[in-house]
């Protein structure tokens, strides 16, 4: 059987698989939504159900069916969206990194534990593959620190590594990338780049590099996101705390799992919902895209300040790709920084293609 390389994303509530040659060329592309009744492993052409719905069930399923299409998997790179300051490049994956990933598990709290759990089965499932850990912060390594830092106590930021990260990291750095090969260096060198999807973020891209990002310590600051709250007043937050008597798990959970604009529409989590009931009359979901509309034209404009001024924009992500009247209101928002027509994109999100090329860059350094 020939060999692949293989790119995990494993989400919180789906799962891609993306195998690819030695080239780098697609081999196939498998999805699972884990939310539904039946979760399958489903590609253009097929639809396999996974029978067993743990980890190792999850790999064993799509392992089958690579084996009915003759690729044998003999690297295998995985996506783990928190990285820390430990890690800010591909990293291939032993008993002792995966031990320092596992620490880092609570900084994302939707994303990393079900990454980790299928890196940990993996590594049982496909023991002859080398496995490496590819991480969404990495990208924005090269953010300077005006940007990164927080203007808090020097034990926290010292001490506790408490600074903006940014995420997201591989859909901005193919972003960024087509940018410059649609538009070419100069027409792209400064570069506001809108993920709009179930998570959002948006990042300044000066010349290629990331240089500053809406996200931060966490993926939950920045934008309003279906679940999630982004930026929200610390204080509102102590004042839960200290005031009202809430738990930190109740605040935790309400954050991450109860905001966004599934709080705002009062209807879904699911912007393709929250659509339709705005057009059915719903206020409540008309204001939550009007409220999406108004912070992503705010963090365009003041990512553009901290470039000296913006010369392309680019949407991407399920929501940015395929809700044209939402880019329509921000493109409205935003006339007023002067971007052309003709240098505002909408790119399709390609994350495993990202993965693949910054692994085979790993393979031909070692």
């Amino acid at each position: 059987m020939p060999p692949c390389l293989l790119m995990f994303n494993a989400g919180s509530s789906s799962h891609k698989a993306t195998a690819f040659s030695n080239a780098g060329s697609s081999l196939g592309h498998w999805h699972a939504d884990m939310q539904a009744l039946s979760p399958c492993w489903t590609s253009a052409t097929e639809s396999v159900l996974i029978a067993d719905q743990n980890p190792c069930g999850v790999l064993n399923s799509l392992l089958a069916i690579l084996h009915q299409h003759d690729l044998v998997p003999v690297q295998v790179g995985h996506r783990v969206v928190h990285g820390g300051t430990r890690f800010v490049k591909p990293t291939v994956v032993d008993d002792l990194v995966l031990a320092e990933l596992d620490k880092l598990a609570s900084l994302a709290p939707l994303h990393n534990p079900s990454s980790l759990a299928v890196l940990h089965a993996a590594r049982v499932a496909m023991p002859a593959a080398s496995h490496v850990a590819m991480f969404d912060t990495a990208f924005h390594a090269t953010i300077p620190p005006v940007n990164y830092r927080y203007a808090i106590p020097a034990e926290w930021s010292e001490g506790e590594g408490i600074r903006r990260f940014g995420f997201h990291g591989f859909s901005h750095a193919w972003s960024a990338s087509r940018a410059r090969a649609i538009l070419g260096e100069v027409r792209s060198r400064r570069l506001v780049v809108l993920h709009l999807g179930q998570g959002c973020s948006a990042t300044a891209i000066l010349s290629g590099k990331s240089h500053a990002t809406t996200m931060g310590f966490t993926p939950l600051d920045g934008l309003p996101m279906g679940t999630r709250s982004g930026a929200i007043d610390p204080g509102a937050l102590l004042h839960l705390l200290m005031q009202s008597g809430m738990t930190i798990e109740s605040l935790s959970y309400g954050l991450w799992r109860k905001s966004g604009w599934l709080a705002l529409s009062g209807c879904s989590s699911d912007f393709r919902v929250v659509s339709k009931s705005a057009e059915a009359g719903n206020p409540n979901a008309a204001f939550a895209i009007e409220f999406l509309a108004a912070r992503c034209c705010e963090v365009v404009a003041s990512l553009a300040a901290t470039m000296g001024g913006i010369d392309a924009l680019v949407f991407t992500g399920g929501i940015g790709e395929n809700v044209e009247s939402l880019r329509l209101m921000i493109l409205h928002g935003t006339r007023f920084l002067g971007i052309l027509a003709d240098n505002v994109l909408v790119v399709p999100a390609q994350e495993e293609q990202q993965m693949v090329n910054e692994l085979l860059d790993l393979v031909l350094k070692q």
